[in-house]
């Protein structure tokens, strides 16, 4: 089985109450540790309510925004040091809203 898609205990938080000065007054866990493969040929879809992390996930997965720890593999190459050009090739984002 060859793995389009592979994440090891990816997760995104996001600092809440940022100040100038001083540390953020708090973190929001928008992406909680989630691991997937999914083989080639393969079909994923991603389903929850509104503000379960979703989009959050799904732009972590196309390099969109960087993840707060884990990894992401697309056929085999990690996504942080991959070519943005030959990635952008291989995966594609497509808006709930396109406009």
């Amino acid at each position: 089985m060859t793995l389009a898609l592979k994440t090891t205990d990816l997760a995104r938080t996001f600092d809440i109450g940022k100040r100038l000065i001083g540390p953020p007054r708090g973190q929001v866990h928008a992406v909680h540790p989630v691991s997937l493969e999914v083989a080639t040929g393969e079909t994923l879809g991603i389903v929850g309510e509104s503000g379960c992390g979703k989009s959050t996930l799904a732009r972590m997965l196309v390099g969109l925004l960087p993840p707060s720890a884990g990894t992401i593999e697309i056929e085999g190459r990690a996504l942080d040091r991959a070519d943005p050009a030959a990635f952008g090739r291989l995966i594609q984002y497509v808006f709930q809203d396109p406009v």
